[in-house]
């Protein structure tokens, strides 16, 4: 617009009267035009289109210092007109004859204008805009800010600060403490500073609104395939995942053989199958470990830690087994209780660990005498052992407990508190058939009977029950 008055013959600074026509048509058609005038170079009003009562001039102006420094088109900050007594931005140009700057033209931009254009733009979007100057005035604002026109942010440094660096995007609360999303730009060719915000809630809602039209827009399409697939894909989807489906339950109920045919599944489905397969495997391995855990944490639960045979535990299960047995067959079932005779004394002499070591030699022996199947041979206290002989007849009964009593002696553990010089065994041996009203104590107690005959006799020796029988050795 300058350029055209410029161009206009009528404006020149030789001539005030001929350019305040020119200069009003162009004021009354444009609205956003205060006024239009020309200055000489001294600052001193040739002619406006105002109907100025004042002809004060502008040379004190930094818009007009700094038009005749750089004879070039500049933007004022914010002023008050000197003519019409209105706020206003100024845009200067200076006016040439031939390659001389002889005059400027001013154009006085209305400040009411630019925030009703602020305000027109923010009802497009629902924002707020805000114009500001080089100092961070505001020169215009939409209506929901047209308190800030005229003032600064003196208040909120923060802000003006954001303001002043590189075009961009930053979140404040300086205003009314809502946060807003604030986008700023510098106006080409002037120091002015146009400013758009909207509230962080704002924002949000339309992001929420256009995630729910998205989601929406997903539901829809993956209903459509899904019933493409439904109708078109059982054959070749649905069967098969029917069938990894079923295979996953006989897995989950236990059946670890549970396998699918990976190899007639879809390559979509191929690696599913395979992995099925695999983690099948590697549950059937685990539970095969899992099993000889528990097997080899039973074993250790019914073993005595010294001495390797049965502990109490397990024998006194195994004799209540075998005696329901016995009731159930008929069967004879015989049990012999040895104890090492004078072991206190033993310990006392030598120490705990060559009793110990005693112990495991004895437990060897009845071990190796306990060789048939339901043969079982246990230490049931500290140097108390029993063997659980389910069949035989007294008569082989005996010569089994006179094996063993022979061949702990003939081990020859020293036990200089003995008789002999040796570690010796006494034995009391019993043998029962079971009745159905009677219960293993029975057997028990016959065996301890037998036991405590031997030790009153001289030890040693085998003593069964009922006595007279009595097997000893000539030592």
């Amino acid at each position: 617009m300058l350029a055209l008055a410029a161009s206009l013959p009528e404006i020149r600074a030789d001539s005030p009267t001929a350019c305040r026509n020119p200069f009003r048509r162009l004021a009354d058609a444009l609205p956003w035009l205060d006024d239009l005038s020309l200055m000489n170079l001294d600052g001193r009003l040739v002619c406006t289109s105002a109907n100025a009562t004042t002809n004060r001039g502008v040379a004190d102006r930094d818009n007009f210092k700094e038009v005749l420094a750089k004879r070039a088109f500049v933007v004022s900050d914010l002023l008050i007109s000197r003519l019409t007594n209105r706020a206003v931005v100024v845009a200067a140009m200076p006016k040439k004859t031939g390659h001389r700057v002889d005059s400027v033209l001013l154009a006085s931009i209305n400040v009411d204008w630019l925030s009703r254009m602020a305000t027109a733009t923010s009802g497009l979007n629902t924002a707020d805009v805000l114009l500001l100057d080089s100092k961070g005035m505001v020169i215009a604002a939409s209506t929901g800010f047209s308190i800030w026109i005229g003032k600064d942010f003196d208040a909120a440094p923060e802000f003006w600060n954001a303001l002043k660096k590189a075009d961009g995007v930053f979140e404040s609360a300086a205003f009314d403490g809502a946060t807003r999303i604030v986008g700023h730009v510098r106006l080409p060719g002037t120091k002015a500073v146009l400013t758009v915000m909207r509230t962080e809630a704002d924002v949000l809602s339309k992001v929420n609104d256009s995630a729910r039209n998205a989601l929406a827009k997903i539901l829809v399409t993956g209903l459509f395939c899904f019933l493409a697939i439904w109708l078109g894909g059982e054959r070749l989807v649905l069967k098969p995942i029917d069938d990894l489906t079923r295979s996953a339950a006989r897995l989950g109920s236990g059946d670890l053989t549970a396998r699918v045919e990976a190899g007639r599944l879809s390559p979509e489905l191929r690696l599913l199958g395979q992995t099925f397969n695999g983690m099948a495997a590697k549950l059937a391995e685990h539970n095969m470990q899992l099993r000889k855990s528990n097997a080899q944490l039973a074993e250790l639960a019914s073993t005595d830690g010294l001495t390797g045979v049965a502990n109490r535990r397990r024998f006194d299960e195994e004799i209540e087994a075998e005696w329901q047995r016995a009731v159930r067959d008929g069967t004879p079932l015989s049990v012999l209780i040895a104890d090492v005779d004078h072991f206190k004394k033993f310990n006392d002499r030598y120490g705990h660990l060559e009793g110990d070591e005693c112990l495991k030699q004895v437990a060897n022996v009845l071990k190796g005498a306990a060789r048939r199947a339901g043969d079982l041979a246990g230490r049931t206290g500290g140097e108390e052992f029993a063997v659980l002989l389910p069949g035989p007849e007294i008569g082989d009964v005996l010569r089994i407990a006179e094996t063993i009593r022979a061949r702990v002696a003939a081990l020859g553990i020293p036990h200089a508190e003995n008789s002999g010089g040796c570690v010796t065994l006494s034995i009391g041996a019993a043998t029962l058939r079971p009745e159905r009203d009677e219960s293993v104590r029975k057997l028990l107690d016959a065996a301890d009977a037998a036991l405590y005959r031997a030790k009153r006799s001289g030890r040693n020796r085998v003593v069964s029950d009922p006595p007279p029988v009595s097997l000893a050795s000539s030592a």
